[in-house]
């Protein structure tokens, strides 16, 4: 025997003895520091239904965010970038993707310290390409967990 509950039953004591027992989704598809599940759910204060929301707001995002920094880029437009990228590192402090939020950082913190753009490039392009394996592996997530998760956790 692994566990018992004691009578009466309560439901927060169920809940706590079955979530002990409940496999966790394994995401191997990619690495933890694209997306981070267990970060998002820390951010989300262990809420599933919150932290695949944040998920979700952050992924749908992203086209709009790639093109203007893009853009930002090839027009040497530092303010543009600044602005895109300080939303972008606000989003990625809710969503568990470390790499992003670092990069997110650095890039930001160069730009308000006036670092050239042609300075900054090499990790601006590193922020494009992250951000589209933090779309593909968020997009495993939601499709995972969109089915697993129960409402009412």
């Amino acid at each position: 025997m692994d566990g018992f509950l004691p009578k009466p039953i309560d439901e927060v004591s169920l809940k706590s003895v079955i979530s002990r027992w409940i496999v966790k989704p394994q995401f191997t598809h990619f690495d933890t520091q694209v997306l981070n599940w267990d970060l998002c759910l820390t951010q989300a204060n262990q809420k599933p239904d919150l932290a695949l929301d944040m998920l979700k707001m952050l992924v749908s995002s992203l086209p709009e965010t790639v093109e203007t920094i893009t853009n930002a880029l090839n027009d040497r437009d530092s303010s543009t970038l600044l602005q895109t990228v300080h939303k972008l590192h606000g989003a990625t402090c809710y969503c568990g993707v470390p790499t992003t939020q670092k990069l997110c950082q650095d890039i930001e913190s160069g730009l308000k310290h006036k670092i050239d753009i042609d300075d900054l490039e090499p990790e601006i392009l590193e922020l494009l390409d992250e951000l589209t394996k933090v779309e593909s592996a968020a997009n495993q997530v939601i499709n995972q967990l969109s089915v697993d998760i129960p409402n009412d956790q």
